[in-house]
């Protein structure tokens, strides 16, 4: 896995960038965004189209035909790009939830939505985030009102060990963050550091969705052997008397790694 690198703090390519519209009515709608309301101060900013998908993740997201090794590269993306940008963003503040859309819509492909626990760091890092760059794009980054992330049903999948990590070596780097144990939250104690696990590594990972995909496949079979069973059971028994009532019925190559973000103090290559 090539080395990810921080965001740069770059001027803006062309003035009025940060103005552009974005999304359609569909994302106006979801996400209640207006000119207004995208710059009304709120615990929740938007990055549209900041992930830069690859064909492995388009085809996962689109439930296309994928093998194993397909998936497992696409998974590998999306977690190091899901990493590095929680790095990025807890400098600003304490950050509540982190969600990837894996719509494939033009209008919401490669959307981000990061949640803060305090509206002050979620402005200080819309501040932070303005006129930096990602894979030699401009970063564009606005307030939205959206705060239940529950609703969201596209998201890609990362998994809960991963997330529980970057929480926990948060709050290692950041003591001064008030952690979910504050006013109103539930947190688990804080491990010590003697204790932390050590991060695994791409074979090890790789291994891991192996075995994910061997056990679902276990479970689909499960599924579909009890189906048949359950149908050729049916054919035995003789008719009801009364029938039931009717129940309701721009991509990068195969196989490429995140773009890397630019290091501070480095022009953008054209």
């Amino acid at each position: 896995m090539g080395t990810l690198h921080q965001f740069e703090r770059a001027r803006a390519l062309t003035e009025g960038f940060a103005g552009m519209s974005v999304g359609t009515a569909r994302l106006t709608k979801m996400f209640a965004i207006g000119e207004d309301r995208a710059n009304s101060p709120s615990q929740t900013l938007l990055f549209p189209h900041l992930y830069p998908h690859i064909p492995e993740t388009l085809a996962v997201a689109q439930g296309g035909d994928w093998d194993d090794d397909q998936y497992a590269r696409a998974q590998e993306h999306i977690e190091s790009f899901y990493e590095e940008l929680f790095d990025e963003l807890q400098k600003f503040g304490e950050i509540e939830d982190l969600e990837v859309l894996d719509s494939v819509s033009t209008s919401l492909q490669g959307h981000v939505l990061c949640k803060y626990y305090e509206e002050s760091a979620c402005a200080k890092a819309l501040q932070g985030m303005a006129n930096r760059f990602y894979g030699g794009r401009l970063v564009q980054v606005q307030f939205t009102p959206f705060r239940d992330f529950k609703k969201l049903k596209h998201v890609f999948h990362i998994p809960r060990a991963v997330k529980r990590r970057l929480v926990r070596e948060m709050y290692d780097q950041y003591p001064e963050y008030k952690g979910p144990g504050h006013p109103g939250r539930t947190r688990s104690p804080k491990k010590r550091k003697d204790d932390k696990k050590e991060r695994q590594s791409t074979p090890e990972r790789r291994a891991m969705i192996a075995e994910w995909n061997k056990q679902r496949q276990v479970e689909d079979e499960a599924q579909a052997a009890s189906a048949v069973a359950a149908s050729e059971a049916a054919k035995v028994l003789p008719p009801p008397l009364m029938a039931p009532p009717p129940t309701a019925p721009p991509m990068a190559a195969p196989g490429a790694k995140p773009p890397g973000i630019v290091p501070p103090g480095q022009a953008v290559k054209a």
